[in-house]
């Protein structure tokens, strides 16, 4: 039989043995994808083809709760794992991580008479805190290529006129905790940002102190296999891949985890928080990558710059390496270019939106959203602050004169920069060094139409009256444990609420798991964009907020 159609035919027997005719079956348990298609057979299928048989295949008890499909990495790894970025100026560029011992594959571009040079970026090591055993090749494709495969694999087309953004951000499954229950005393030190035990004592489930999100409610398995349905042309993640700082504290629903040593700034670490889940949307589409606050040094930066930093790395080149801060740059296309920023260094007041208190509600008539000044706090030194700003202002300059180039441009960072939240009584506008960046250039910064960014932990869409400010677009509704912060549209009808001086004419927040689109037309029609909610136990994902956002410059 064909392979397609015995996928077809596999995939219809798997939901009548996994629905109620199972029990006419006498079957006990899930049912498993490896009664109708073999090892040699599913190496042949695309990840998404292997995502809907898997779904498929789990039984309610798998899935959890909620419906979640969460099956875990598995090992070895299936290699190679293949995807494809980015860069400065858009060079493309396929990637595929292999075993540490490996060579690196072949690759074969469609239409090429010499296919490219394949070199080995990174090789990692073993050993904590940054055990990466693997190894990570390269090659620099031609702008626009047609596509091919890597190791066999497939390596998708890179068009230079999109017509579907994928947009998605702040992904991982959230681990922080402070104390695992069996902490009686901690050290100085800390390893990926969180303090490390000195003295150990009993478990007590008391004395786990921290945020754990459990993996029945992780969503990112269905989402980026939802997210690859689509058919995207281009994927961008707006930061924060890795979230899992810390093992999983016993009892709390994410036991594997700790088991399989599936945390930290780590090869395992990012296979299971990223990787693994992430297949069906890495062989759909190339990629648009986004350093996001996860993965600053002390968190995830190791393993960023190993995979998913578009630039070369050093010849020096060891798993410790890291840069607190990188230069931005610009991805132009036919009809619109997306300015790029790596806004990961920053330092909010207070501790930023994990310390804000969401539970009172904010009223929409008030005046003025309140900036987070951090001038305003005693922990942070001044001169470190103003020397900040003064390095983002240099580097948003640098934005405006790449936005010269195009007639529409697109802001695209890890941090808001006209988002707000409600905090206590008062709504809070974000981010506030990065407004400071942005207010010093602001007159050469008018063919921004559309900022797009994540960080907040749910979904926001703001527009501003005579389009004083971008269209502003929140999207850090991705996977990660989400914050309580749904704000319905019809709370900004004739609101007074401002930010930076310009009144909010339209805006809504929600806390829903999910993605968005950004979709691109003829170069004269407006970007439509459209944010998508899912819902647990459904790969079907539902349009909640739209906007059509102008291409002309606001001045």
């Amino acid at each position: 039989m064909c392979l397609h159609a015995k996928l077809a035919s596999c995939m219809v027997a798997l939901a009548a043995m996994c629905s109620g005719s199972a029990q006419q079956t006498n079957r006990q348990g899930p049912c498993s994808a490896s009664e109708c298609i073999d090892v040699d057979e599913r190496d042949s299928l695309s990840w998404l083809q292997w995502s809907r048989v898997r779904k498929v295949a789990h039984g309610p008890d798998e899935l959890g709760g909620l419906g979640w499909l969460h099956p875990g990495p598995t090992q070895p790894a299936p290699f190679p794992i293949v995807y494809s970025v980015l860069g400065l100026g858009g060079q493309p560029y396929a990637r595929a991580i292999v075993g540490i011992a490996d060579s690196c594959p072949p690759i074969s571009i469609d239409g090429l008479k010499e296919q490219p040079e394949v070199t080995i970026r990174a090789t990692g090591s073993g050993g904590l805190p940054y055990d990466f055993p693997v190894r990570v090749c390269e090659a620099a494709l031609p702008i626009g290529h047609q596509g091919g495969t890597f190791g066999g694999r497939p390596v998708p087309a890179m068009t230079q006129d999109p017509t579907k953004y994928l947009l998605v951000g702040d992904t991982g499954l959230r681990l922080k905790v402070k104390n695992l229950g069996n902490c009686k005393e901690f050290s100085d030190s800390e390893t990926y940002g969180v303090p490390m035990c000195r003295t150990y004592e009993a478990f007590n489930k008391s004395n786990v102190k921290g945020d754990v999100q459990s993996l029945d409610n992780w969503p990112l398995y269905d989402l980026f296999t939802s997210a690859a349905e689509t058919n995207p042309d281009l994927v961008v993640h707006l930061g924060d891949y890795l979230y899992r700082q810390t093992a999983c504290p016993r009892e709390h629903g994410c036991d594997d985890v700790s088991s399989g040593s599936w945390w930290g700034d780590t090869w395992r670490g990012w296979f299971s928080d990223f990787f693994d889940p992430a297949r069906p949307l890495l062989e759909s589409a190339p990629w648009i990558v986004i350093r996001g606050n996860h993965e600053d040094c002390s968190r995830a930066g190791h393993g960023w710059f190993m995979f998913m930093d578009p630039r070369p790395l050093p010849p020096n080149w060891s798993a410790g390496y890291c840069e607190s801060y990188t230069e931005p740059y610009s991805i132009p296309f036919k009809h619109e270019q997306l300015l790029i920023i790596d806004d990961t260094a920053i330092k909010p007041k207070a501790g930023g939106i994990d310390h804000f208190d969401f539970l009172p509600a904010c009223s929409a008539g008030e005046a003025q959203a309140v900036s987070a000044n951090r001038h305003e706090d005693p922990s942070q030194n001044l001169s470190f602050i103003d020397a900040q700003v003064q390095m983002y202002t240099r580097h948003m300059r640098r934005l405006a004169d790449l936005a010269k180039g195009h007639k529409t441009n697109i802001y695209v960072g890890h941090r808001p920069l006209f988002a707000f939240a409600c905090n206590h009584s008062e709504y809070t506008s974000l981010d506030w060094t990065m407004q400071q960046a942005w207010q010093a250039c602001a007159v050469d910064l008018g063919s921004v139409v559309l900022a797009i960014s994540g960080h907040m932990h749910w979904f926001t869409g703001v527009e501003y009256a005579g389009r004083a400010h971008p269209t502003q677009v929140v999207v850090g509704h991705g996977g990660t444990k989400l914050i309580p912060n749904s704000v319905p549209e019809q709370e900004f009808e004739g609101s007074q609420l401002e930010i930076l001086g310009a009144k909010v004419s339209r805006g809504s927040s929600k806390s829903a798991f999910g993605y968005a689109t950004l979709t691109s037309g003829d170069g004269d029609s407006p970007l439509a964009f459209s944010a998508m909610e899912m819902s647990p136990g459904s790969l079907t994902a539902k349009t909640f907020w739209e906007a059509s956002v102008p291409r002309e410059p606001r001045y």
